[in-house]
């Protein structure tokens, strides 16, 4: 079975024969039918997701049928299928794999949106020409969920800072694709081989802005993003993609998709997470390296004069607190929440403002400082922490404007406590006091779940239940008592194949890229 673009030449071969789409992707049908006099002939559309709920579609003037995949073998032998949309590769993959699909069709067309349509053409362009030394980073959500700061942040952002830190940019070009360029580039004006470009440069109306974007794009040899893959699913044969992730944590994932075809390589912390990454995100093993994650580095390094450029007053002890995303303004945020709750302060445990207040008065007595930092996507005016002489609030804004983060500060913390989050296994490293908000797990295993059922095995420090198991754990820490010292290091181990600075090294390594000759790292597609 082959896969041809749906262009000119293509509609000439297939006009006046009976359409099917996969895929009820409404503008790009619109586009279809808008270059191709095509309309009259769609016979139905294929799509799972709607079919659960409806059973046609309007395509212009037209009521159209939409169909169960199962279907699809048993149409007529003169039917076109036409795959809708930018993930026609992976529904490619899907209807090869189908039994007696291949017979029945040796042909397949697909027509991708406008971005994809555009991509089609560049790569084209580019197919026969050699890769060059570009290596092309990215991090963040999909381009639709832009909250300051994420777009130039996490493990893609260690890596691309160690590889400048090295001298890697001498041999290769460093880019970046952002929301806005303006916002980075004068802090790396000068610097040799470093280019920012906008991650809507794929689908501009400026044809030298797009020119640009796609030539980095397809003369890359790498490239390195953190979750959303979306934009690198239709890259040459020879390039290389590498999922950075978020990090390796507690918390079961949401939406499984198998993502084995998405990308070439994966880093994790160890092999209990390979085994973990092999089988929620369908990878194949020889995709998982076990290096450590980039952004782990700057736990070792952390930054000079942070008290002064965050505000934070003198203490014997600081305990830094990270709550996990719970519930925000934002409605398209709200979809990647892992739980809500009743909280009239906007945190678990210490849910009162009044507690908040006894609380500050423990710390007073005790000399510690508690810094919340707040998760990216978390809506700031949910969260009342008042203000308070021990308590100190570390806001996104302000980290996104000290440029700083939040694993370049953790190396200051005496303790940590978090409740699921990745962030806790990063810390993990340090071999410091850790302890988690647990108030809410059982409720949380019944909706998003845990790597393990028997979670609370499987956490490295003190559980807190109650706001008096809070204040214990904050005696604890102002009197050097490291209750949990066994159980986290034996977990460490467990979680942690290294306990170093060197995981930017090892992922480089791993792959290849190296100052001097490349060694040619492959995977099968």
């Amino acid at each position: 079975m082959q896969l041809r673009y749906m262009d000119e030449e293509a509609f000439t071969k297939i006009h006046d024969r009976p359409v099917y789409l996969v895929r009820n992707f409404r503008g790009c049908i619109n586009d279809l039918c808008a270059l191709y006099n095509i309309l009259n002939d769609i016979q139905g559309v294929f799509d799972d997701e709607q079919y659960k709920y409806y059973r046609s579609c309007v395509i212009g003037e037209r009521v159209v049928p939409l169909l169960d995949m199962k279907r699809i073998a048993s149409l007529p032998e003169n039917a076109v299928i036409i795959l809708m949309g930018g993930n026609y590769k992976r529904d490619f993959i899907k209807l090869s794999e189908s039994s007696g699909i291949g017979e029945c069709f040796p042909v397949v067309y697909f027509f991708p949106n406008k971005e994809g349509r555009y991509a089609y053409s560049y790569r084209q362009k580019y197919e026969k020409k050699p890769l060059k030394n570009i290596i092309i980073f990215r991090s963040g959500e999909a381009a639709s969920i832009n909250i300051p700061g994420l777009d130039f942040y996490d493990n893609s952002r260690a890596l691309f800072e160690y590889m400048l830190s090295e001298g890697y940019n001498e041999k290769y070009e460093l880019v970046w694709l952002v929301h806005n360029p303006f916002a980075y580039e004068h802090k790396y004006q000068g610097i040799k081989n470093v280019l920012f470009l906008p991650y809507d440069g794929a689908f501009s109306e400026d044809k030298n802005v797009r020119d640009l974007y796609y030539k980095k794009f397809y003369l890359a040899k790498f490239f390195f993003f953190t979750d959303s893959y979306i934009f690198a699913r239709n890259v040459r044969e020879g390039q290389t993609r590498v999922q950075l992730w978020h990090g390796n944590g507690l918390k079961g994932r949401m939406n499984f998709t198998r993502e084995a075809d998405n990308y070439e390589y994966m880093p994790v912390v160890s092999e209990l997470y390979a085994d973990i990454h092999e089988r929620i995100f369908g990878l194949r093993r020889e995709q998982l390296l076990i290096t450590g994650l980039p952004k782990e580095d700057w736990l070792f390094h952390p930054v000079a004069e942070w008290r002064m450029r965050f505000n934070v007053p003198l203490s014997k002890k600081y305990i830094f607190w990270l709550p996990t995303f719970r519930k925000t303004s934002d409605r398209a945020l709200n979809g990647l929440a892992d739980s809500s709750f009743k909280s009239r302060t906007g945190l678990p445990v210490v849910n009162d403002a009044s507690l908040l207040k006894i609380l500050n008065d423990v710390l007073c007595q005790e000399d510690v400082v508690l810094l919340i930092k707040l998760h990216p996507y978390q809506d700031r005016n949910a969260i009342e922490a008042g203000d308070f002489s021990n308590i100190v609030l570390l806001e996104n804004r302000k980290l996104l404007w000290e440029d700083v983060q939040i694993n370049e500060l953790l190396g200051h913390a005496d303790a940590l406590i978090s409740d699921y989050s990745s962030a806790a296994i990063d810390y993990l490293m340090l071999d410091r006091p850790i302890a988690f908000t647990i108030d809410d797990y059982e409720e949380y295993q019944e909706s998003r779940g845990f790597h393990w059922q028997d979670i609370r095995n499987w956490l490295p420090g003190k559980e807190i239940f109650t706001f008096d198991d809070f204040v214990e754990f904050v005696h604890e820490i102002a009197n050097d008592q490291d209750v949990d010292a066994q159980k986290r290091r034996e977990l460490r181990s467990k979680f942690h194949k290294f306990a170093d600075d060197k995981s930017c090294a090892r992922v480089l390594k791993a792959l290849g890229i190296l100052q001097g000759e490349e060694t040619v790292c492959k995977v099968n597609r």
